[in-house]
Formats: structure tokens, C-alpha cells, sequence
């Protein structure tokens, strides 16, 4: 299966693509008119630790710049997830070159029903101030509510996981990430 942006609409549609599989592993890329949001994957390895390096980045995740063992096991736990539960970490790609990736997780926010799902991103510098965090994260944003309430609506596959609500933690500091996060409300 395939999410493709709909020409009309700023939704992802569903499209089937030749070789998809079903089930959790089936990979999911995403686009928007300027984006590809592939699922995780091996050849992303050096791009997560390039960014993982970068203080910049890093001083709006809190933790410092990540040792390389560090960023491996995060590289390694972005793939289990897709194998074991069909979403998660995704490369952002302009064109073929990555600038970023997002991702959906569940996790625990104070102020948030638990459990949640967070929606990050990480941008490298060199693409700040072009939207593309707010572009990828409404993909996702978008995938999140597909996943949850597929077709019917019903909020089976949601309440099948005991997620309550679509969260994202914003550095009060980072003027950039608010506009995203405001341009992506739930």
C-alpha cells in the first residue's frame, strides 16, 4: 500500500502498490508535493547519526549530541518498530537528498491522555525556515488518524492499543517547531 498526497486535498490517500505486503511490516511511504516520507531503513543509518551529531539539532532534543553507539541502537529500534508494529520513524527526502525525518511513536507527555502518540521531527539546519516540518508532520499527522480510525472511523485500531490522543512536545524556545506544531493541530 501506498499514502499518496491527493492533488485536491492536503489528505494522503491510500493507493495500492505492485508488491505490498499486508499486515504490520507493510511499508507505507508517504509524499506531499515537495516531500517522500519513506519508511525507516538501513541506508538512513549515517543520515541519523550525521543529525544525531549535529548540536543544533540536538539542543532541542535535550540529551547533548548522541555517541555513535547511541544512535545506532536508536537506528536499530526505528526498524524493529516498523517490522513489529507498522509505523514509526520516517526519512524526509527532498527529491533524493534527506533533510530530516519524523516520527510516530507511543509515548507518555505530561498533560496528554495516555498512553499518546507523539509526532517528532528532527530537520537538518541547512533546511530550517522551509516548512518542511510542518508539511511532514500533517503526513503524519494524517497517517496517525488513518491508522487509528481507518475507513469507518471507528477507532478500533487506536483503542486496540490503548492510544488516546495524537501529542507533540515543543521546546518553548524553538519558534520554528511552534509554527509547525501549530500548523498541525489534532
Amino acid at each position: 500500500m501506498r499514502l499518496t498526497q491527493d492533488e485536491h486535498t492536503s489528505r494522503p490517500q491510500h493507493q495500492h502498490s505492485p508488491g505490498a505486503r499486508s499486515g504490520a511490516a507493510d511499508a507505507r511511504t508517504l509524499t506531499t508535493a515537495r516531500l517522500t516520507l519513506p519508511p525507516w531503513h538501513a541506508r538512513f543509518a549515517d543520515d541519523l547519526l550525521r543529525l544525531s551529531r549535529d548540536e543544533r539539532v540536538m539542543r532541542h532534543i535535550g540529551s547533548g549530541p548522541w555517541p555513535a553507539e547511541y544512535a545506532g541502537e536508536r537506528h536499530r529500534q526505528a526498524l524493529r518498530q516498523w517490522r513489529e508494529e507498522g509505523f514509526g520513524m520516517r526519512a524526509i527526502l527532498r527529491g533524493e537528498r534527506f533533510v530530516g525525518l519524523v516520527s510516530l511513536a507511543s509515548c507518555t507527555l505530561p498533560g496528554a491522555a495516555e498512553p499518546a502518540w507523539e509526532i517528532g521531527w528532527w530537520i537538518n539546519p541547512a533546511a530550517w525556515g522551509q516548512g518542511i516540518a510542518t508539511k511532514a508532520a500533517t503526513a503524519v499527522r494524517e497517517e496517525a488518524a488513518q491508522l487509528a480510525f481507518g475507513e469507518d472511523r471507528t477507532g478500533f485500531w487506536l483503542r486496540q492499543r490503548g492510544l488516546h490522543s495524537v501529542a507533540s512536545y515543543v521546546e518553548v524556545l524553538d519558534a520554528l517547531s511552534e509554527r509547525a506544531d501549530a500548523a498541525a493541530p489534532v
